[in-house]
């Protein structure tokens, strides 16, 4: 195994089994040993986060027939988010005070994640703190989630119009498809009705998925994109710096040009001997806004809006000499520009 903590998202329709099966590998972790190094399993279920025992995911079920509060929904989903993160830094900075990773920490989110973009949020987490990320699918008919919601009382029960819509929408998890959901194991608790919930999970090879686990944990392919993201980034940030060079050392080229206009004019028209002074201190006045006006232009949004482009169009990842038409009208623009300021500058008082 790879790293002091692992995120691991079950998903799944209310009454799956879900809960249940983090329960089970909660337990069966102290028999669970990689080498010398013990798993601990932290259980953060949405539903204990979420208000009034409502399913965590049946607030984006569109006209759900619920008295609901979206706003107070969003922010407890925020809240268990929030959760998760911190439960993975704690274990990364307790590993780290150490100097020695002496306990592996799996963070089980408990949630029906029925929407990709709900586990989607789970793996940016994992992403952004280069920790390993897998999902279990804990997939039962419909009839059989039904059924054993219907053995719930109180607020943990769910209406079963929310079920069903659920189990009509529900995206499940597609690693073809999706490369961040490559690590995904499909479970199927008992699907006999009259299977006490208390035992919905009881069939499972909890050995088999562990070892699922272990080999989610060992391939830590977040980290892999990271590091990858960050080299791509790296090389279009050296690319983008190297076309801005190219651009502006063609622009100089272009005011240099002006500049010899300018002066030329400003030399020819200064007649009187204090003109003449004037115009003797032209070519440093004109250097100098030269100067100002090329770093102006590293910064200037239609320049970095032409940096923008896409390579295709001649933008950051073309670093060589071009005929561009689109960056020889905004060189002519910028020539224009600086020639107005030029001129402005050496008016008469």
């Amino acid at each position: 195994m790879d790293g002091a903590c692992m995120v691991l998202v079950l998903c799944g329709l209310p009454g799956a089994g879900k809960s249940t099966l983090a329960r089970r590998l909660a337990q069966s972790s102290a028999t669970h040993i990689d080498g010398e190094l013990q798993v601990e399993v932290h259980h953060i279920s949405f539903d204990d986060v979420d208000i009034g025992g409502v399913v965590a995911a049946s607030s984006e079920v569109e006209e759900v027939a619920i008295d609901f509060e979206a706003d107070r929904w969003c922010r407890s989903r925020a809240l268990a988010l929030l959760e998760v993160e911190r439960r993975i830094d704690e274990s990364r900075q307790t590993n780290n005070s150490i100097g020695t990773c002496v306990s592996r920490r799996l963070i089980v989110v408990d949630d029906n994640m029925y929407y990709r973009s709900m586990r989607h949020q789970c793996y940016l987490l994992a992403k952004k703190h280069e920790v390993p990320y897998g999902q279990v699918y804990v997939e039962v008919p419909l009839a059989v989630a039904l059924a054993r919601n219907a053995r719930r009382t109180g607020s943990a029960r769910v209406p079963d119009e929310i079920i069903e819509r659920m189990h009509a929408r529900f995206e499940a998890p597609q690693p073809a498809d999706h490369g961040w959901e490559r690590h995904t194991c499909v479970v199927h608790p008992q699907r006999e009705e009259e299977e006490p919930e208390g035992d919905a999970a009881a069939d499972l090879d909890l050995q088999r998925l562990w070892q699922a686990i272990a080999a989610m944990w060992s391939d830590n392919f977040v980290r892999a994109e990271a590091c990858e993201e960050r080299e791509r980034e790296r090389r279009r940030d050296e690319d983008r710096e190297q076309c801005l060079t190219n651009f502006l050392h063609r622009l100089d080229q272009q005011l240099r040009g002006r500049v010899a206009s300018i002066l030329a004019t400003a030399t020819a028209t200064a007649t009187p001997t204090a003109d003449r002074r004037r115009g003797n201190g032209a070519g440093k006045l004109v250097a100098n806004l030269k100067r100002v006006f090329l770093a102006e232009a590293r910064s200037r949004d239609d320049v970095r809006v032409f940096l923008s482009r896409p390579a295709s169009a001649g933008g950051v990842d073309d670093a060589a000499p071009t005929e561009d038409s689109a960056e020889l009208q905004l060189v002519r623009q910028l020539v224009e520009v600086f020639a107005e300021r030029c001129l402005a500058a050496l008016a008469p008082p």
